[in-house]
């Protein structure tokens, strides 16, 4: 029970800190800021909620390998629309 409150506020933080920084001007680091944050998100939900680390080798690599094609298509979304 104590795992999922600290899963719970570390994501009610994490979200209370994008929202913040979403009023700072950041120029151009606002998108990989705005990333990373997500990607902590991610790594806690991962660990929190899935319990990730307590799962066998195989899926672990599946999340792993999810998670890489989903920022591949991101930053190619992200190229396509810069280079239009």
């Amino acid at each position: 029970m104590i795992r999922v409150i600290l899963t719970a506020a570390a994501l009610v933080a994490l979200a209370g800190l994008t929202f913040g920084l979403s009023y700072v001007p950041l120029g151009a680091a606002e998108v990989p800021v705005a990333m990373g944050i997500a990607a902590v998100k991610v790594a806690v939900l991962g660990a929190g909620f899935l319990q990730l680390l307590a799962r066998p080798a195989s899926q672990r690599l599946t999340f792993v390998i999810a998670l890489v094609l989903a920022a591949t298509l991101l930053s190619l979304v992200v190229l396509d629309t810069a280079n239009r």
